[in-house]
């Protein structure tokens, strides 16, 4: 697994960057991405990462959170955007990101194959954690800069 701080980041940056929230969708957007960023971790000491790091989890998940929100009659295109979408943007990123590390990934666990393990550094290798936010980092800019080159227009507007 990659440290949990190059999870949020990455899953954030690109929730950001591919959902395009309003400014004030902002938060519920960033909140549910870094929801979907750590729960694959809530696995840690069962089946070596298995259990919750693999795409039949995440549908899984999808699926209550849709039942939930379902039943509470909240179910609507907002939430779905703002918050269904994160949280699985965050949570496939996860597991994306932790096949960068020498433990790797079973996506499709219960079944043995595949395992995938793109490297040979520990999750707290430094070079995996600074690749794996530095993406993040940069998605996130590339979301903020439609919002300030929308402010700069506006500003010399007024000038």
């Amino acid at each position: 697994m990659v440290k949990w701080y190059a999870h949020i980041v990455l899953g954030v940056g690109a929730s950001l960057a591919l959902i395009n929230p309003e400014v004030t969708r902002i938060f519920m957007v960033g909140t549910s991405a870094t929801i979907g960023s750590l729960l694959p971790d809530l696995d840690l000491n069962s089946a070596h990462r298995r259990l919750l790091h693999n795409f039949w989890a995440l549908i899984m998940i999808v699926l209550i959170m849709t039942l939930i929100f379902k039943a509470f009659h909240m179910l609507s295109k907002d939430i779905i955007i703002n918050i269904i979408a994160p949280v699985s943007i965050g949570y496939i990123l996860h597991i994306i990101g932790d096949s960068f590390t020498k433990m790797g990934v079973w996506p499709l666990w219960p079944l043995k194959k595949p395992h995938i393990s793109l490297s040979e550094y520990e999750y707290d290798h430094p070079v995996i954690n600074i690749f794996v936010a530095s993406i993040g980092f940069l998605l996130c800019i590339v979301y903020l800069y439609s919002y300030l080159k929308q402010f700069i227009h506006v500003l010399f507007e007024v000038l």
